[in-house]
């Protein structure tokens, strides 16, 4: 049965099936489109309703010309431990938590929806990040990746995120990640990040401390390092 076309579909079908093409007719995301084909991903959601179904119509398409294209993308190509290292890397190149839009310009390995898709939002993945780095602070992400591979049993398998460990306790974590997207991820006092410091540990500290009486409301709260936390309540001991 032919493939029927409409409206401006036969122009983005014919640049999604190009740029098919480079990637071996394997499902491709929104940006690599953008960097090799003529339309935007915008234009292309608007005409389909969105990626999915942009990528469901192509297969559709390519079958009807007796081509196999693989739709679906394969969210765990990538552990945690490649994704890790990746934002370290961009992290390092831009001097702070990366934007969307500064990601994509420093031409990423691993993209920025594969990303999103995987922790549920870019604010959550630098989180994870942050947590990972400052429980694992002795080990640089990159030189360890043969011991997880090893640990998971598979090098594609995700890595096992060890849970937020904090000088104080019971800060709910949506709090938590709310506070620490505040501070950038970084110290307030010394400006340093387990992103960017080797072997920088970030705590969460109660202004008013918790023993005084001090909420866990966002206002009361601030990202410290472990350094400037330990130098914080010996200050408060004179």
């Amino acid at each position: 049965m032919p493939y029927t076309l409409n409206r401006e579909e036969p122009k983005i079908l014919d640049a999604l099936e190009n740029v098919a093409k480079l990637n071996n007719f394997k499902y491709f995301t929104g940006e690599k489109f953008e960097a090799e084909g003529v339309f935007s991903r915008h234009t292309v959601i608007r005409e389909f309703g969105s990626w999915k179904k942009a990528m469901e119509e192509l297969k559709k398409y390519l079958s009807s010309k007796k081509i196999e294209f693989n739709a679906k993308p394969n969210n765990f190509l990538y552990s945690n431990d490649d994704i890790f290292c990746e934002i370290e890397r961009i992290w390092k190149e831009v001097g702070h938590r990366p934007s969307k839009d500064e990601w994509i310009s420093c031409s990423p390995r691993i993209s920025y929806d594969v990303i999103i898709r995987r922790f549920g939002g870019w604010i959550s993945a630098c989180s994870k990040f942050i947590e990972f780095k400052s429980t694992n602070s002795q080990v640089p992400i990159g030189e360890d990746s043969k011991r997880l591979s090893k640990a998971t049993g598979s090098k594609n398998e995700v890595v096992k995120i060890p849970k937020f460990r904090t000088k104080t306790r019971n800060i709910p974590s949506g709090i938590r990640l709310k506070v620490l997207n505040r501070d950038n991820f970084s110290c307030i006092f010394c400006g340093k990040s387990p992103a960017t410091d080797f072997g920088t540990k970030l705590h969460l500290d109660h202004i008013v401390p918790f023993s005084k009486g001090g909420t866990n409301k966002i206002e009361n709260l601030q990202t410290l390092c472990s350094e400037c936390n330990l130098g914080k309540g010996d200050s408060e001991k004179y």
